[in-house]
């Protein structure tokens, strides 16, 4: 096993994988099994034929990638939820700035968004006490 490491990551951007890649197995496949081995590739989420496959073909390290690859979805979700958060306050922060009193409404809302809040750390709390 080569022990060179790459300069830099592949097209997704984003791998684990640091060593270089320098052996090239092939293999032949009907146009059926083509098929289902895309199709399978697919409802996986991976992101090309070949990091499907390495994921079959090292099982052991399967499990390790889907549940990296399921933490960094939950980690995108976390951020997209707190974006939103954000924005929330923002647009409150900017009504405030225009009429200097804040309105049942607003309130309301602020309430809302810190409950939100407090329930997204603790979730996450939570996720990050199971590993």
């Amino acid at each position: 096993m080569s022990t060179d490491k790459k300069k830099r990551t592949g097209q997704t951007g984003y791998e684990p994988n640091t060593q270089k890649r320098t052996h090239l197995f092939k293999v032949f496949l009907s146009e059926e099994e083509y098929q289902q081995l895309e199709k399978e590739a697919l409802a996986s989420g991976s992101s090309t034929l070949a990091k499907y496959a390495r994921q079959i073909l090292f099982s052991d390290n399967h499990a390790k990638q889907q549940h990296a690859d399921f933490e960094r979805q939950k980690h995108l979700e976390l951020l997209a939820a707190m974006n939103r958060i954000g924005n929330n306050i923002n647009q409150i922060a900017r009504a405030l700035n225009q009429r200097q009193q804040m309105t049942p409404d607003m309130h309301k809302t602020l309430a809302g968004l810190k409950e939100k809040l407090n329930l997204l750390v603790k979730n996450t709390a939570h996720e990050e006490a199971k590993i």
